[in-house]
């Protein structure tokens, strides 16, 4: 009888994270936004200051990239589109990496991912995302702040 409980329970769990995941598809469709959930910090729109200017780039769910780069001296905006993937480091030692090639192959991004604000956070008013050319702990880094629509 148990085991017959456990089966139900299972399927009524299945149940509930496959409507969750298909109203979240159906919102991401709608509002052309990123529902962000545990362990998926990374999607979304973020903006931050940049060598070249300003830059303004969103990781979308299924693996596009999307940037503005608004650069000085007359402020001429460059839109770059593009794919991204998350490479795990080979150990803990390493973080890992934003790799991010635009449709000419170009690549636009190949930083560490230093810190990005965890989901349950209620400490900091902010989201960031800390990337890293270097990999090392407390070396120079970019900060993005995460725009929320």
């Amino acid at each position: 009888m148990r085991l017959v409980y456990l089966f139900i329970f299972t399927v009524v769990v299945a149940l509930c994270l496959l409507i969750r995941g298909w109203i979240d598809s159906g919102i991401e469709k709608a509002m052309d936004i990123e529902v962000v959930r545990d362990g998926e910090e990374h999607l979304g729109n973020w903006a931050g200051n940049w060598p070249k200017g300003w830059i303004f780039f969103r990781l979308h769910r299924d693996g596009i990239f999307s940037a503005k780069i608004a650069g000085p001296p007359h402020g001429d905006t460059i839109q770059v589109n593009g794919s991204y993937d998350i490479v795990a480091g080979n150990n803990t030692a390493y973080y890992p990496r934003l790799i991010a090639v635009g449709d000419k192959k170009d690549t636009l991004f190949n930083y560490f991912i230093a810190y990005i604000t965890p989901y349950d956070t209620k400490v900091e008013k902010v989201d960031k995302l800390v990337l890293s050319p270097t990999g090392i702990y407390d070396t120079v880094s970019y900060t993005f702040y995460c725009v929320k629509p």
